[in-house]
C-alpha cells in the first residue's frame, strides 16, 4: 500500500506564512503570475516569452529503458501544440533516443512499436553486456536513411569524452546516418553494463554514457525544460526540473526502484502505463507554466478531465500492484554459456 511521503521539514518551517488560501504566500504569487503569463517583475514568463519567441526548447535526461515515459511527454506535448517538429531537444542516454526520434519525422505510433519489439528482446534474452546490440539494430531498423540532416541543429546528444580531458560534449551535427547512429550509441555507454566495455570509441577518443557529465543536457534555445524520468522532488529546486513522475502528484517507487525499471523492461501493459503517466505529467505542466494558454486556446477544464481519465492507466501502479524487475543474473554466470543476441 502507498504511504504518502513526509513533507520536507523546510516547507513544514515555512507553514507560518501560509496564505489565506491555505498555502505558502510565494506559491500564491508564483500561481498568481503564472496565470498572468507574467514574473514578479512584471516581465513575461520565461516560459511564455520563449514560446513567443519560438526559442523554447526541452532537455532529457538520462532513463535507461523508461524510454516509454518520453514518449507519453511528447504524445502530451505535441498535442497542445507546445512541441513542433522544430522544436530543439537535448538528450543523454535514453533522452538522446528520444530527442533523434522525435526529429525523425516517424509517427509516435511506430517509435512505440519499435520499442516494445526492443523491450520484448531485453525482457527474453536479458540486457547486461548485449544491451549495445540490440539497441544498434533497433536503430538501424527505426531510422530513416537522412536522419542525420533531420536532426541538423534540432537534436543535442550528450556524450562524456573520457580522455585526453574528462568533459561532456554535446553534438548537433552529423556527417552521415551512421555518425548519428554511433553519437547514439556512445550516450547511452553504461560502463561494463552496456556491451562488457568500459568505454567506447567516438571521433578518435574514448568515449561513455553522457549522462555522466551532462545528465539533463538543455539545447540552445532562449529558455529549456528539464524533464526527468525518474522521481526528482528531492533534487528539483538544485535541478529545476519541470517535468518527472512525482512533480505534480504522488508517485509510489522510489529512485532505486525506477533505477530497476531503466535496466531491464517492465511488462508492456506497465511500459504503456509509463507512457500514459509521461502524458499526464506533460499535460500538467503545460497547464501550471501557462504554455498551454501561450501557444493557443485550450479548454482547461476538459484538458484536466482527460487527465483524471488517464491516471485509470496507470492506478494499479499507484496502489503499488506492479514491482519492479529484480536485478538481473549476467547472462552466462553459471553456464559459462554466451549472450544470447
Amino acid at each position: 500500500m502507498y504511504t504518502e511521503r513526509v513533507a520536507d521539514p523546510i516547507y513544514d518551517l515555512a507553514a507560518k506564512f501560509l496564505s489565506p488560501q491555505g498555502k505558502p504566500v510565494q506559491k500564491v504569487q508564483r500561481e498568481q503570475e503564472e496565470e498572468a503569463g507574467e514574473d514578479s517583475t512584471g516581465k513575461p514568463d520565461p516560459v511564455v516569452a520563449a514560446i513567443q519567441a519560438g526559442s523554447l526548447g526541452f532537455g532529457f535526461s538520462a532513463g535507461g529503458l523508461l524510454f516509454p515515459y518520453y514518449l507519453g511527454v511528447l504524445e502530451g506535448l505535441s498535442g497542445l501544440g507546445i512541441l513542433t517538429p522544430d522544436t530543439k531537444l537535448g538528450g543523454a542516454s535514453a533522452g538522446s533516443l528520444i530527442a533523434v526520434s522525435w526529429h525523425s519525422g516517424l509517427p509516435l505510433s511506430e517509435i512505440q512499436d519499435a520499442c516494445f519489439v526492443f523491450a520484448d528482446n531485453c525482457r527474453r534474452n536479458g540486457t547486461r553486456g548485449r544491451l549495445g546490440v540490440v539497441l544498434r539494430q533497433f536503430l538501424e531498423d527505426l531510422l530513416p536513411e537522412d536522419i542525420h540532416l533531420r536532426c541538423k541543429d534540432r537534436a543535442y546528444v550528450a556524450v562524456t569524452r573520457a580522455f585526453p580531458v574528462f568533459k561532456g560534449e554535446l553534438y548537433s551535427e552529423w556527417s552521415s546516418r551512421e555518425d548519428l547512429i554511433n553519437s547514439l550509441m556512445t550516450s547511452c555507454h553504461i560502463p561494463w553494463y552496456f556491451n562488457n566495455q568500459l568505454m567506447t570509441e567516438f571521433h578518435g577518443a574514448m568515449h561513455f554514457d553522457g549522462g555522466l557529465t551532462n545528465f539533463i543536457p538543455l539545447p540552445p534555445t532562449q529558455h529549456a525544460i528539464r524533464v526527468c524520468c525518474f522521481p526528482s522532488k528531492q533534487v528539483q529546486t538544485v535541478l529545476d526540473i519541470g517535468i518527472s513522475p512525482d512533480t505534480y502528484e504522488a508517485w509510489p517507487y522510489s529512485l532505486a526502484e525506477m533505477l530497476r525499471f531503466a535496466l531491464q523492461p517492465a511488462d508492456h501493459h506497465v511500459l504503456r502505463a509509463f507512457i500514459a503517466k509521461g502524458k499526464s505529467d506533460a499535460e500538467a505542466w503545460a497547464l501550471a507554466s501557462g504554455a498551454a494558454d501561450a501557444v493557443k486556446a485550450i479548454d482547461r477544464d476538459a484538458v484536466k478531465e482527460d487527465r483524471e481519465d488517464r491516471k485509470e492507466e496507470y492506478s494499479e501502479l499507484k496502489d503499488g500492484d506492479v514491482s519492479p524487475p529484480k536485478p538481473e543474473v549476467p547472462v552466462g554466470a553459471t553456464t559459462g554459456a554466451a549472450p544470447a543476441v
